[in-house]
């Protein structure tokens, strides 16, 4: 079965993630590896967060700008198997259940591009002296 139909997770046990000014950034707090999406991969993990799938997703996307979905679906494989091999989400074991209605985007952008999950390795030392998070005990990547 395609990743498109299946219920994808965020791993919020390893993971804090806000999107801010439209772009989404997420730091893994357990190797202390940072991501950001734009826009649309902030919409993305948006609606992944509402339960929707990539598919559901993609005809949203499909509808919103005037694409065919074929192409977004493509772009979203492409996402949704990033996110999973950078453990930022997880397969979900439950059966996936539709929505009643498809998502809604809370924003127009002026033009589509493929959501990239840019990954910014080198973060970890910098994390480590000036945490983001201070109320956590133990940098768990240092």
């Amino acid at each position: 079965m395609s990743i498109l139909l299946k219920q994808l997770k965020s791993n919020q046990a390893e993971i804090a993630a806000q999107v801010l000014d439209g772009e989404l950034i997420i730091i893994n707090l357990s190797d202390g590896v940072y991501y950001s999406m734009d826009a649309i991969g902030a919409d993305v993990w948006v609606l992944l967060e509402q339960g929707y799938s990539l598919s559901e997703i993609s005809q949203t996307l499909s509808v919103a700008y005037n694409i065919p979905q074929n192409t977004i679906e493509d772009d979203l494989q492409d996402l949704g198997q990033q996110l999973i091999s950078e453990n930022l989400v997880r397969v979900s074991e439950q059966d996936l259940t539709t929505q009643s209605s498809l998502p809604q985007l809370e924003t127009i952008r002026d033009s589509y591009r493929s959501p990239i999950l840019n990954i910014y390795r080198d973060m970890a030392d910098m994390l480590a002296l000036d945490p983001p998070m201070p109320d956590l005990k133990e940098v768990p990547w240092k």
